[in-house]
């Protein structure tokens, strides 16, 4: 991110593009789950996780995940928009991200 500037609240790229984050909040992960253990309602989350955000953005996005563990109780969604689209000239094309919060236990197990 070396190539990145911070300037009047948006990201600029070493290409031009400025992505600035137009929406943040936090969800509780687990939210709807009526039952299962933490593992396997997981790895139904991570299964679906795509669509069901695709769905909530009515666009593709992507997903940055902490690893393969339980997934952490708390999920920070941040959107990013760019008035230049991702690969693509569309002036109406934006970028949806959804960031997942890490707990200090996974974080310190990587470390």
């Amino acid at each position: 991110m070396n190539d990145v500037k911070i300037q009047d609240g948006g990201f600029i790229f070493s290409s031009g593009r400025i992505v600035w984050i137009s929406r943040l909040w936090m969800e509780h992960t687990y939210e709807g789950c009526m039952g299962g253990t933490p593992e396997a309602n997981s790895q139904h989350i991570r299964q679906s996780m795509c669509e069901e955000m695709r769905k909530r953005f009515g666009q593709k996005v992507t997903v940055i995940e902490p690893g393969k563990e339980v997934l952490p109780r708390l999920t920070w969604i941040a959107k990013f928009e760019s008035a230049k689209g991702a690969k693509n000239d569309d002036p109406d094309c934006n970028s949806a991200l959804l960031v997942r919060a890490q707990n200090k236990q996974q974080l310190e197990r990587r470390n």
